[in-house]
């Protein structure tokens, strides 16, 4: 194919050479000539990380172009790789807690769709712009798309690849994002991806797509605070060595290492886990952590049952209130912990009277006997037994677990799928 990259910096300049390497015929365009040759002198080009790029690029058949016209007219696919910077002092080298919070500056990005746009529609034939800078949900949709024409074909597409290590981290992605816009887009970018490695090409919607990228960094963030507040834990705890306890947690692949977990639901819950997170709390204001992270996970737990209260509230449309489910998980009868009690507070907290908590496990009722007239019937435990269940005309039903199948006459809110977005 033949591709181009607007913006060679530390990640457009490496992309370009990774893709040309593959066998693709590759057209890179730098507005900034000084940035182009700071970057060729970076110590990143193959994929053990050794030598320059100037030397990799001399090597290669990569070209330049010396305008967006020449970009587009030469390219198929179009990677738009500029920068999405925020201010200097959110890139993590100062404090910031307690500072206005800001988004990234979009104005490179716009320009340069504004200007790969106008030159495609000149051309007048359909392209592809694939945009890999980072961006927050909601910006392709508002922002981006008003900047194209009618030949621009959007694609967002940003990569789980880490700055100096690029070429290596392209090739070996454990999967592509591809926030699908046009399908005919979409075939030619997975087209592109077959010939890179075979890697899953994941493909969604583009608001999900620009979640994904800021969150599977974040979720990075998250774990080394975890690991940093069990390493201060150990270093205040006499006889404790942090990779050793670490080196246990690394073996557990199955639930802690692993997609487990990783679905939105209730609350963490269960003879166990709530227990241990209070008596870490506890813990964690004995020892003095510098940063009580438990502190935050009881609240977490709290906050987000107490905000599932509200949303029941608001659309339960004044019906009365039942509860599916008091065993912690499915399938049993074991009810300690669960967080079906936590939630049943919750509601009285803000005056929502439950008028039944049902669970065929233990409460050993038919469960046909909460279905004689319509109500708000909110999901708390994935009992199988739940799954057919046939509510009266006119109910809601609130599936935290989006897990429910849709009846006819029955509204259904299934929690954690937002509204269908607006075109801005």
């Amino acid at each position: 194919m033949r591709i181009g990259i607007c913006g060679l910096g530390k990640l457009g300049l490496p992309l370009a050479v990774a893709i040309e390497r593959k066998g693709h015929t590759v057209f890179g365009y730098e507005i900034s000539k000084s940035l182009r040759t700071k970057v060729l002198k970076t110590t990143e080009a193959c994929e053990d990380g050794k030598g320059d790029y100037s030397h990799v690029v001399e090597q290669s058949n990569l070209q330049f172009a010396d305008s967006i016209e020449e970009l587009v007219a030469e390219s198929d696919i179009i990677f738009i790789a500029v920068q999405t910077p925020s201010h200097a002092r959110y890139e993590g080298t100062n404090k910031v807690w307690g500072m206005d919070r800001k988004d990234y500056d979009y104005s490179y990005l716009e320009n340069a769709v504004r200007s790969i746009s106008d030159a495609i529609e000149a051309g007048g034939v359909d392209k592809v712009i694939s945009i890999v800078c980072t961006v927050l949900p909601g910006t392709c949709r508002n922002r981006i798309k008003p900047l194209l024409g009618l030949h621009s074909k959007l694609v967002y597409n940003p990569f789980t690849v880490a700055m100096g290590t690029v070429v290596r981290d392209f090739y070996s992605q454990e999967f592509y994002i591809i926030g699908l816009d046009d399908p005919w887009a979409h075939q030619m970018i997975v087209e592109f991806y077959e010939s890179i490695n075979k890697a899953k090409v994941y493909v969604t919607g583009l608001e999900n797509a620009e979640l994904i990228k800021v969150l599977y960094n974040t979720f990075i963030t998250t774990k080394i605070c975890f690991a940093n507040t069990v390493m201060e834990f150990c270093h205040k705890t006499p006889g404790a060595n942090c990779d050793q306890v670490m080196g246990a947690l690394k073996i557990a692949t199955r639930r802690l290492i692993s997609p487990e977990y990783l679905d939105g639901g209730m609350v963490d819950a269960g003879p166990c886990h709530p227990k241990d997170l209070r008596s870490l709390w506890y813990m964690a204001e004995q020892t003095g952590l510098s940063f009580d992270l438990f502190d935050t996970l009881v609240l977490s737990v709290e906050k987000q049952t107490e905000w599932l209260a509200s949303l029941i509230k608001e659309e339960s449309s004044e019906l009365p209130v039942i509860l599916l489910g008091k065993a912690f998980k499915e399938n049993i009868n074991i009810d300690t912990g669960s967080a079906a009690y936590l939630l049943l507070e919750c509601l009285g907290d803000i005056n929502v009277e439950v008028k039944e908590h049902f669970d065929p496990y233990i409460d050993g009722a038919d469960v046909k006997d909460i279905l004689a007239e319509p109500a708000c019937f909110v999901l708390c435990t994935k009992h199988k037994i739940f799954h057919d269940l046939k509510f009266p005309a006119g109910s809601v039903v609130i599936d935290v677990f989006r897990w429910l199948p849709k009846q006819p006459g029955v509204r259904y809110v299934r929690v954690g799928i937002g509204p269908s977005p607006v075109n801005v």
